[in-house]
């Protein structure tokens, strides 16, 4: 009797020694730190994994997206999204708002740059669009649930101090509790209306710089602007033409 219950005594001791380490070990874990030491650059990360390809049509332009949901850990960001964005649209440069739930009010809207680089607030003005975010979490203890991303090819005018959307594409990537990996969000085609809201956020940071109001030849409004006009010339020639004959044949 008093062997079983010294057998029993062990047995429970083992397994909450087990217990509390297995809690040790929940409560300390922390994500990969930024690889620094990664050999690969994203282009590689991407590219040299298992990538995903999507064409999403963005007012009226396509943009050709390629993207791993989570990059591995000889990556700069293990485990999270890595991305590259190209467009056969005329575009310079690209713009990237980035929206967060984090608490902290500077990180919940903000201008994404290419390492805080002179280019500010243009991401980058290479022709195509590369990033690959990092956040550190734990297993109990997220910063934020997700982030955002709108990416936006644009054409800039710096003589004339224009700006003009070509297409977007939302991407990014969530955080849950008890969850060891980012959740990627699908790429997706922005909209005019995205683009109407996030242009008043660059509008506070592109001083010497005039985003164009009118629609972009692109913009399903564009044309029917311009067939509305186009009536109206033909409508004003024929007017003038009938005018012409009445005051010279009759």
């Amino acid at each position: 009797m008093i062997k079983n219950t010294a057998i029993k005594l062990v047995g429970i001791f083992l397994i909450s020694i087990s217990v509390l380490w297995l809690l040790k070990v929940a409560y300390t874990w922390k994500n990969p730190d930024v690889n620094r030491n990664g050999k690969r650059n994203i282009y590689n990360c991407i590219y040299d994994g298992n990538y995903e390809t999507i064409a999403p049509t963005s007012m009226g332009q396509v943009l050709n997206v390629n993207y791993v949901r989570n990059a591995d850990t000889a990556c700069i960001n293990p485990y999270f999204p890595a991305i590259h964005i190209a467009t056969e649209a005329e575009h310079n440069a690209w713009l990237h708002v980035v929206y967060t739930d984090t608490t902290s009010p500077k990180w919940q809207q903000f201008i994404d740059t290419v390492d805080n680089s002179k280019s500010y607030p243009f991401y980058t003005t290479d022709q195509d669009f590369f990033d690959a975010p990092h956040w550190r979490y734990t297993l109990f203890s997220k910063p934020l649930k997700f982030w955002k991303g709108h990416a936006y090819a644009v054409k800039v005018n710096h003589k004339n101090g224009t700006i003009q959307c070509v297409g977007g594409v939302e991407w990014g990537f969530q955080l849950s509790y008890f969850s060891t990996r980012p959740k990627s969000i699908t790429p997706s085609a922005l909209t005019h209306q995205d683009w109407k809201k996030d242009r008043s956020i660059f509008k506070t940071t592109l001083k010497g710089y005039r985003v164009i109001e009118w629609p972009a030849p692109c913009d399903p409004e564009f044309e029917r602007l311009s067939s509305v006009f186009k009536n109206i010339e033909i409508f004003l020639v024929d007017i003038y033409f009938t005018s012409f004959l009445t005051a010279n044949f009759f």
